[in-house]
């Protein structure tokens, strides 16, 4: 457990691609790995999100996207989606 408030690398999160293979991104304090490739954080040329919400027989859903893109065009999604009861 960290109590000095410092983050503990690496960090591993589950994303998506346009297949919904799951896939990898580790992040570590100067760099970050995707697809087997390493790149450096000043790499990244955009981040975008888009957020969808409806109810379905009273069932509230949220899907959120959130993406990234490289500077040599490599495309980075996550997905998060949750189901609540209303």
């Amino acid at each position: 457990m960290n109590t000095n408030n410092q983050t503990e690398y690496p960090i591993k999160i589950m994303v998506y691609g346009l297949t919904f293979k799951r896939k990898y991104i580790i992040l570590e304090k100067n760099k970050f790995s995707y697809n087997d490739r390493d790149y450096r954080y000043e790499q990244i040329t955009n981040l975008y999100y888009s957020c969808k919400h409806q109810v379905v027989n009273c069932i509230s859903s949220t899907t959120i996207w959130l993406g990234l893109r490289t500077s040599d065009g490599e495309s980075v999604f996550s997905l998060e989606s949750g189901l609540k009861k209303i």
